[in-house]
């Protein structure tokens, strides 16, 4: 009996390690996903574009920033904002932050696809994405074409190459009132605006591809992200790594799997984990003396803290703790002012908890149908306690996914 389980845990330990080694030794895929990160080394990454802003000295100072903007520190210097993305939308708090801080002087550079959100509403910017097949062609990998700037400073004779399908998309609409053409494509549509606000400016740029690791490698090429980079002003410059995508998907083991030394690291420990269950199977279990728990001092407290209110009856009094404690939670957390009361603070609340906006209306229907009374029931008091605290689930069990 015990050579055949030695046999079983043998064939066991083989398999491990050679798929193990299979993993070693077999040919690295090439990843072609749209990434924009400025650690990412695959060919839309942007690790190339971030070193040579680094290196090249063009601002005075160049930070990263990881978080939302409404959670970017007050800073009173004019600052420069790069944002490249495969889509880039910002909410009515965002926009409002962001457009705020371009009028006292900041500058912003957008490079992506797709705009959305209340800014692309307040710019009327859109873009649309060229269809080689509604003129009858096939479009083909190696299918060129050319992107240029207007400026006689910047422009080049003829132009810069890219791969087609990297530079189809172009703008559609945008504020013309305040925008001014300064890149185009061979097709004369625009690429490349500037829009004027305040003080300062926000460009557009509906190609992001272009200034990706797999053009930046080149020189040549290299010439055209330089020179839209001359556009904004030597002034402090922040790079964004958070309005990237994929931001909301995945967490520490997609992280884990995406980088070759740590997944490696990972399936080593696990095989060693498994080994040591193996054979630490069949280890005598001691008897577990039985711990009398500790008496809980504070509980008791709260217990006859609760007693009270119980024979009190004040129903009331503890709902309107609960809302005043519930409200303070989103000043302190969502930094949301709670007394405006209106539709579009619900719809704020909604998004930066990430809930369905239904259940953030239902529970503030609660709260103003108790808020208005001067007695409340112990069901109405336990239906209130209930959507309180499933807000408080929820958030928290989002919070743990990213």
């Amino acid at each position: 009996m015990m050579k055949k389980e030695s046999t079983y845990v043998t064939i066991l330990i083989l398999l491990i390690f050679g798929y193990i080694l299979t993993e070693f030794l077999k040919p690295e895929e090439i990843d072609w996903s749209e990434n924009y990160s400025r650690t990412e080394t695959i060919p839309y990454g942007s690790k190339i574009t971030y070193d040579i802003l680094e290196q090249s000295n063009f601002f005075p100072e160049l930070t990263i920033n990881s978080s939302p903007i409404f959670k970017f520190p007050e800073d009173p210097r004019p600052l420069n904002w790069i944002f490249i993305s495969n889509s880039f939308g910002l909410d009515q708090w965002e926009t409002e932050i962001l457009m705020d801080r371009v009028a006292s002087g900041d500058h912003v550079f957008i490079s992506a696809k797709n705009f959305s959100g209340a800014l692309a509403d307040s710019l009327n910017a859109s873009t649309r994405f060229n269809n080689p097949l509604g003129s009858g062609n096939l479009l083909n990998a190696d299918d060129k074409g050319s992107l240029n700037f207007v400026h006689p400073d910047l422009k080049a004779d003829s132009g810069w190459i890219f791969r087609l399908n990297s530079i189809e998309t172009y703008i559609q609409t945008v504020d013309t009132s305040r925008a001014t053409v300064i890149g185009i494509n061979d097709g004369d549509q625009t690429n490349f605006a500037a829009i004027s606000h305040g003080e300062g400016k926000i460009f557009l740029h509906s190609n992001p591809a272009v200034f990706t690791n797999y053009y930046l490698r080149d020189y040549a090429l290299s010439g055209y992200f330089i020179n839209a980079m001359r556009l904004l002003p030597v002034h402090p410059t922040i790079w964004d790594e958070y309005y990237k995508p994929g931001r909301l998907s995945g967490g520490v083991m997609s992280f884990i799997v995406s980088e070759e030394n740590l997944k490696y690291a990972w399936f080593t420990a696990l095989s060693a984990v498994l080994l040591f269950m193996i054979f630490r199977a069949k280890r005598r279990q001691r008897i577990i003396p039985e711990i009398e728990a500790p008496k809980n001092s504070t509980i008791e407290f709260a217990r006859s803290v609760g007693s009270l209110y119980l024979e009190k009856g004040d129903h009331i009094d503890i709902a309107n703790k609960r809302i005043r404690f519930f409200k303070d939670h989103l000043r302190t957390n969502l930094r949301i002012d709670p007394s405006l009361n209106s539709e579009d603070m619900i719809r704020s609340i909604a998004e930066r908890a990430e809930l369905d906006t239904e259940k953030v209306r239902n529970l503030f229907s609660v709260i103003h149908s108790i808020g208005e009374k001067e007695e409340a029931s112990a069901d109405e008091l336990k239906e209130l306690n209930l959507k309180i605290d499933e807000f408080y689930f929820l958030t928290e069990k989002q919070s743990q996914t990213h």
